[in-house]
């Protein structure tokens, strides 16, 4: 029987916290009582996927001694409490990246703060802009645009074939803001609606099945 009582309910089994010079040994495990809050954030119509933790650190004194300053690995790993979904039975793994820290408070020996974080596509996204013709199947440019500018491996993205062409000269658009304006534009057999956005799993770019 699931353990699952409502839709949004699931246990965190781990968090780490990895230096900015060092993605392959955590520096430290943010579990249990130094996570006070964490809050994800994963929307049909947002590109990126993100979250919000509230840090209470009594010991390492983290945000000075490492130090925390932005752009480090953060890995949060879940149970979805279903044992059943998907291929790891209701365990997920979602990599981001710190992008900005505030609300931070001392007291008594101990400091809190916010961590915000974002994908690493959704991070590296920002700082990439577009100059370059683009032309030939939507799809296949949807493709390429995740391929060369945000380094998405093929098994992470999950792309509708479209029937669609287009010819498009961006000027000074970041990637995500690109494929989303071809939503309109893109035609395919049997789906409407396309909508594009990033989940733990997979940069997704599909059609919402039509209603009967």
């Amino acid at each position: 029987m699931s353990d699952k009582q409502y839709a949004t309910s699931f246990d965190i089994i781990q968090i780490s916290l990895y230096a900015v010079d060092d993605d392959v040994k955590p520096y430290a495990n943010l579990s249990g009582d130094v996570c006070k809050q964490f809050q994800y954030f994963e929307d049909i119509m947002w590109p990126s996927y993100a979250a919000t933790m509230v840090i209470e650190d009594s010991a390492e004194s983290l945000i000075s001694t490492m130090p925390i300053q932005g752009f480090e690995k953060v890995v949060v790993e879940v149970d979805d409490l279903t044992g059943t979904s998907g291929d790891n039975n209701g365990r997920y793994t979602y990599e981001f990246r710190v992008w900005n820290i505030s609300n931070r408070v001392e007291l008594a020996r101990r400091q809190q703060y916010t961590l915000s974080l974002l994908s690493a596509e959704g991070l590296r996204n920002e700082g990439i802009i577009i100059n370059k013709k683009l032309s030939g199947n939507t799809s296949g440019v949807v493709e390429k645009i995740l391929g060369e500018y945000l380094n998405v491996p093929k098994d992470k993205m999950d792309i509708e074939a479209s029937t669609s062409s287009i010819t498009l000269l961006p000027t000074k658009k970041n990637p995500f803001t690109v494929i989303k304006s071809f939503l309109p534009k893109t035609i395919s057999v049997s789906y409407t609606h396309l909508r594009a956005h990033e989940t733990g799993r997979n940069l997704v770019c599909r059609r919402g099945r039509e209603k009967k």
